[in-house]
């Protein structure tokens, strides 16, 4: 018996030794050091992804094996990683060996340039500067598709950052491995070339798609106190190059247009030819860049979505333009969903067009952008932690020619045709400066300006824009206790003046509408300004290091006079909030879960004459399960809703309580058919309105080059408080404007297509497709008449059959509120957007693209049920096609 015991505890300590022994420590697995090694003989690897060279072989070290941070944090995996790094005065050489317990599994997919999500996939990213604020990380998946991009602190991302370099990869099945060969010019990078230190920071990633397998050679830990703080050390960075040349690169573009022909216009013909040329420069100064664009082509790839926008809110869509993309994190200066420096607003469609063009008797040319002249951008860090950020662009005076039929003479009946030039933007300059300060990661402050200033010489120019355009801001973050607490703050000033006729617009454009009635006691237009002043900004303290549970509140305010969209972005203003969240982080395995987060969230609103407007509560959980499904649950219940917005510029609309869940489920992404289920409502608990979303989605993965993804919507908005009109009736019985809402049944139909074939990591075809159908049927219509009333009934005034009838495509109200009239709001929209893309890397940093562009678009003033019907209308619709090929060459000098 005895002997049987001691066997047991043998085998039991032996056991605990063995589990103890598959944990790396903390101490050992975080913030780790790397020693690279500078090659002092000429050699250089041949770039096939082989490490089987005396370059490889012969120098430098192998790190230490990576360990894994998912699923199970600081465990040794049974698919080890290691990396070697070395470099030149030309070249930074990165060899990583990858070992796979299940070579038959390995996941080669090619993928496009830029996406990083397919593939198992090898990360790399340099903190050049050591300062813990942004990084430039390189992606590597096993089939050699490359995507680069610049990671922030807080893991924000900008994948449109592209830099010049090469990698390879090699599967080699028989040795159970794949490996990858890795160069980086120094020019690619902005770095210090007089540091103090000799130290970057370093951090490289390994995925294993099919168990969704992350190792770190550096441990970030899943709760961990910030990303590119948490980036292990790369030692030795001694006798680097200076930061010197200039590249160039410059682009031809040719283009062909056809598109409907409008009968009896001299401008829109059926088709145009047209074409471009233009250069992109970039200068090393010091410790900044330099880049300078001469005729730039910001004619974008990608599309925009199709959007039936029935809100006062203006619709945001994502840069996609590289010039303005590169350095995006240093001129960011956000808060929420409002931002400073948008850079969309360069190069915009124009703010005005020619008034009275009916395409019958008056036509006009079409204009879609403005032309920028030129552009300038400095960004960079230097040795003391100072970065910069700066950004000069002029846009041009743009007119058009538009022909009129006009009598004669003043006394003649008979007509002419006339044109005319007239002038829709005027000559304007956008200037953008950033500057922030940092002290070893810990303490960050900063500040940006903006200016935005229009040469204004024509009447309706004056009386129709703002001339001059001013923000200012200042932001600070401190963070305490290694990171674990943090006081964040920002505060921005925004000043514009111009005539009376446009600062009396801006009053009443939708971000402010200072004259809705809710705002009389301290608001109201005033019609004899010539300015407009206001502030904005928050202040946030909280919790949110590596512990379970995080927290955070924040105060934040927007005066009604604060305005950024010259320049910046802004939904509306008039608003001060406080905002409670807490969060619980389960980041290892427990039962059949592998992550959990529980989120609770708490917010009030207020606007500036002390009336609250919104008060809701929020619980979130996102999780994913052992076999990697992933579920997001989102329950939000409202018990104040007072709209100020709605009735666009009228009184506020008491809604009251309100219930809004959402759910997304999506299947184990690594496999080759993924399929998610997304579903958001929205439900006013009175019945006012309710709105439903079904989005579901399937993704194929086709061998290692075919890639198919498809996504339906459908909506449904029942809304019985849709604004339909803002009338003055004409024989008047009440002292203010009648503000007319609608019962709004609206369909909204979707399908989005993606088919991305990738012959080799510089050569691919893609082509995106999508049908849009959005249709609504209007009834029940109201007269607001107490709209904020606690009682419901008091609110609005329905017409009866007696009151209001329809002719001629007008509904026509007569009774004891007047006489008046408005349009029938029904509409039927479709659209058909879809392109072709073929790119070719044909050299490194050397692109040819040939794009065919197709698009069918109506906005009918009917109701036409049934998407089936609607699809038989959109593709009758007259089409336009583009057909594009673009050309640009670099040079490193």
């Amino acid at each position: 018996m005895k002997y049987l015991f001691l066997v047991t505890m043998i085998a039991f300590c032996a056991a605990v030794y063995a589990q103890n022994d598959s944990i790396i420590p903390f101490d050992q697995a975080y913030k780790r050091v790397y020693h690279i090694t500078k090659v002092t003989d000429g050699s250089r690897p041949v770039m096939d992804g082989r490490l089987d060279e005396g370059f490889w072989t012969k120098q430098g070290e192998w790190s230490v094996p990576f360990v894994q941070l998912n699923p199970v944090e600081r465990k040794v995996s049974d698919s080890p990683t290691r990396v070697k790094l070395l470099y030149d005065n030309r070249y930074i050489y990165v060899g990583v060996y990858c070992q796979d317990a299940e070579p038959e599994k390995m996941n080669a997919f090619i993928g496009n340039r830029d996406d990083n999500s397919i593939g198992d996939l090898i990360s790399i990213a340099f903190d050049t500067y050591h300062d813990f604020r942004a990084a430039p990380e390189f992606n590597v998946n096993s089939g050699g598709n490359r995507t680069d991009l610049i990671v922030t602190d807080k893991r924000e991302v900008n994948l449109s950052w592209n830099a010049v370099w090469e990698a390879r990869t090699h599967v080699n099945r028989a040795d159970s491995c794949w490996t990858l060969e890795i160069r980086i010019p120094f020019n690619q990078l902005r770095y210090n070339q007089m540091s103090d230190t000799d130290i970057w920071g370093l951090h490289v990633r390994r995925i294993i798609r099919r168990n969704n397998e992350v190792q770190n050679w550096s441990l970030i830990p899943q709760r961990n106190n910030g990303h590119v703080f948490s980036f292990g050390e790369m030692h030795g960075m001694k006798d680097l190059p200076k930061p010197r040349g200039i590249e160039l690169l410059p682009y031809v573009m040719g283009k062909y247009k056809r598109e409907p022909e409008i009968q009896g216009s001299p401008y829109q013909k059926g088709y145009m030819w047209g074409g471009n040329a233009g250069l992109d420069v970039k200068f090393a100064l010091s410790d900044y860049t330099l880049d300078l664009t001469v005729n730039p082509d910001f004619g974008q790839i990608e599309l925009d979505p199709s959007v039936m926008n029935l809100t006062t809110y203006e619709t945001f869509y994502e840069e996609k333009r590289p010039f303005f993309l590169e350095g995006k994190h240093i001129l960011d200066y956000t808060m929420g969903n409002d931002m400073m420096f948008y850079t969309r607003r360069l190069g915009a469609a124009p703010s005005l067009r020619p008034e009275g063009i009916d395409n019958t008797n008056s036509f006009a040319e079409t204009v879609y952008n403005v032309p920028i002249i030129g552009a300038l951008k400095l960004t960079g860090t230097n040795r003391h932690g100072v970065t910069l950020g700066f950004v000069q662009s002029l846009t041009a005076r743009s007119s058009v020619k538009a022909t009129r039929l006009l009598p004669i003479s003043s006394s003649d009946s008979q007509l002419e045709s006339r044109e005319s030039a007239e002038v829709i933007e005027p000559l304007t300059s956008f200037t953008v400066a950033r500057v922030q300060k940092n002290w070893e990661g810990n303490t960050l402050l900063g500040g940006m300006i903006t200016s935005v200033n229009r040469t204004l010489n024509e009447p309706h120019l004056k009386s129709n824009m703002v001339r001059n355009a001013f923000t200012a801001g200042i932001d600070f973050m401190q963070y305490f206790s290694d990171r674990l607490y943090y006081i964040d703050m920002k505060g921005m000033f925004s000043s514009l003046n111009g005539s009376t006729d446009a600062i009396t617009r801006l009053q009443r454009n939708a971000v402010h509408y200072y004259q809705r009635t809710s705002g009389r006691d301290y608001l109201g237009v005033d019609e004899t300004r010539t300015s407009l002043n206001g502030t904005g900004g928050y202040l946030q303290v909280g919790r949110k290091g590596n512990a379970r549970w995080t927290f955070a509140e924040k105060f934040s305010w927007l005066s009604p006079g604060f305005e950024l969209n010259d320049i910046g972005f802004l939904k509306e203003v008039d608003i001060l909030s406080n905002e409670t969240v807490v969060e619980f982080r389960q980041t290892n395995p427990w039962k059949s879960f592998r992550t959990n987060t529980l989120t609770l969230t708490q917010l009030n609103k207020w606007n500036y004459g002390g009336k609250s407007f919104g008060n809701s509560f929020v619980a979130a959980w996102r999780s994913m399960y052992m076999n990697r499904y992933e579920t997001n649950i989102t329950q939000t219940y409202g018990w104040n809703e007072v709209q100020s917005r709605r009735l666009r510029g009228g009184p506020d609309i008491r809604f009251g309580e309100w219930y809004s869940p959402g759910i997304t489920f999506n299947t184990d992404k690594a496999q080759r058919v993924v399929f998610t289920m997304q579903y958001t409502g929205n439900y006013n608990l009175a019945g006012d309105y309710s709105f439903n979303t079904f989005a579901p989605s399937l993704t194929l993965r086709l061998g290692n080059h075919v890639y198919l993804t498809g996504k339906f919507s459908y909506s449904q908005n029942l809304d019985k408080m849709q604004y339909v009109a803002t009338v003055t009736p004409s024989t008047p019985t009440l002292p203010d404007p009648v503000y007319i809402v609608g019962n709004m049944d609206q369909k909204t139909y979707g399908l989005t297509m993606n088919l991305q074939v990738n012959v080799t990591p510089n050569l691919s075809l893609q082509w995106y497709g999508a049908p849009f159908t959005s249709t609504a049927k209007f009834n029940d219509f109201k007269r607001a008449v107490d709209p904020e009333s606690r009682v419901r009934s008091d609110r609005f005034h329905t017409y009866s059959s007696n009151e209001i009838s329809l002719a001629d495509g007008r509904y026509t109200v007569q009774n004891e509120s007047g006489n008046y009239s408005f349009t029938n709001p029904d509409f039927n929209f479709n659209e058909f957007r879809s392109n072709l893309v073929v790119r070719w890397e044909y050299l490194p940093g050397s692109t040819l693209y040939v794009v065919w562009g197709h698009s069918m678009s109506n906005r009918a003033g009917y109701f036409l049920s049934g998407w089936d019907n609607n699809l038989d209308r959109m593709f009758g619709l007259p089409p336009t096609n583009v057909f594009m090929v673009k050309l640009n060459y670099w040079f490193n000098l």
